[in-house]
């Protein structure tokens, strides 16, 4: 699967149409543009989709970002949906502000 370079960010960065969905509420998000990081050790969603499904925190875990400073996080289970294909069950990281 190929997909388009964002032309706005700076180096260019590939994104994927993706929309989040949580099978116990059936709630959806729209479709909507995600930075697609092929060697990322996790997903990192932003909290305001995962409060529009619903979406509630599972169990709290931990990320050490690039400085090595470790942070608590919180760890939400949904499904997404990239076109026709649905990732079940997929933990992902809620952040409050990304960008």
């Amino acid at each position: 699967m190929s997909a388009p370079y964002s032309r706005v960010l700076e180096p260019p960065f590939p994104i994927l149409s993706i929309e989040l969905h949580l099978p116990t509420t059936g709630q959806s998000t729209g479709t909507f543009d995600a930075l697609m990081d092929t060697g990322a050790d996790a997903s990192i969603m932003p909290m305001n989709h995962l409060m529009r499904i619903g979406a509630q925190e599972r169990a709290p875990g931990w990320l050490r970002g690039i400085t090595g400073e470790r942070m608590q996080v919180g760890l939400y289970f949904v499904d997404i949906r990239v076109g026709e294909i649905t990732l079940p069950g997929v933990r992902v990281i809620g952040a409050s502000a990304l960008g």
